[in-house]
């Protein structure tokens, strides 16, 4: 697979499973923090916005390396504060 069709295919996914732990949560009981909801939207709207546009002008393996780093940093930042 390209790294942008890699990317759409994860973003999809994580979509779909997102709304179905959510129904999930929402059905055990669990409520909706709207205000936390609606202050992330217009960050995750720009930030889609702004990767689609930046994935067009870098090179694919640029875009692998930057993939790779945050990847790496996540999984650090899970980690050590999970101990």
């Amino acid at each position: 697979l390209t790294m942008v069709r890699s990317i759409a295919t994860g973003v999809a996914l994580m979509f779909f499973l997102s709304g179905i732990s959510a129904a999930a949560h929402f059905a055990l009981g669990a409520s909706i923090d709207w205000h936390v909801l609606v202050g992330a939207l217009p960050g995750v709207v720009i930030g889609a916005q702004f990767g689609s546009r930046l994935h067009r002008r870098m090179p694919e393996h640029a875009l692998k390396e930057v993939f790779v780093l945050l990847l790496v940093f996540l999984a650090a930042h899970v980690t050590f504060n999970a101990i």
